[in-house]
This record gives C-alpha cells, structure tokens and sequence, in this order.
C-alpha cells in the first residue's frame, strides 16, 4: 500500500492512473459474508466510480447488518458535496444500532 501511495506523488496523471490500477486489482467480495457488524453503506448517485446497484450487491451479500442509503447529487465525494444528507443517515444508523452491534 505504501508503494501505491508514493506512486501517487510521482505526478498527478501518472500517480493517479497507478493508484486506480490498484484499486482495480482489489476484491473484497469473498470477504463480505464475514462481516458481523451493522454496515452503512452512503452510495451516491452520481457517482462515475461505484454505482448504487454495486453497492445493493454488497448488502445482498452481507445481508440484514447492512443498509444502504442512496445520497442524491454529487458525484463520488458525498462526504464533501452532501455532507449534510450523509451525517443524519449516519446519525440515524447509529440511534437504530444497539449497543452490542446489532441493527
């Protein structure tokens, strides 16, 4: 990971290129029916990077623990853009999370 992240300041075109090339070669998948604790999934719906559809994959897979909230406008950087939106969806999750990690 350290080499990807030093490959970023290279140059911005180069550096960026490598580091999408790493995160192209990651699959989580095989992994995902082991997670045990409540998930929240922020998909945006504009984003060119992940589509919402993706990320109902990824709950199917992990199941009940997961929720996915689909955050309107922006594009992958929600956290920014909508940052609002994604703060009370997330402060929602967590009132509907019981103190031992249940949903």
């Amino acid at each position: 990971m350290e080499n990807y992240l030093d490959m970023i300041n290279v140059s911005d075109g180069e550096g960026l290129a490598q580091y999408a090339e790493f995160l192209e070669a990651l699959d989580a998948r095989p992994y995902l029916g082991a997670i045990t604790c409540p998930m929240l999934i922020l998909a945006p719906t504009g984003s060119v990077a992940v589509k919402v559809e993706e990320m109902q994959e990824v709950k199917e897979k992990i199941g009940e623990r997961c929720k996915v909230v689909s955050v309107e406008g922006g594009g992958h950087e929600i956290y920014v853009t909508r940052a609002g939106v994604c703060q009370e969806a997330f402060l929602q999750f967590l009132e509907k999370t019981d103190g031992r990690g249940e949903a």
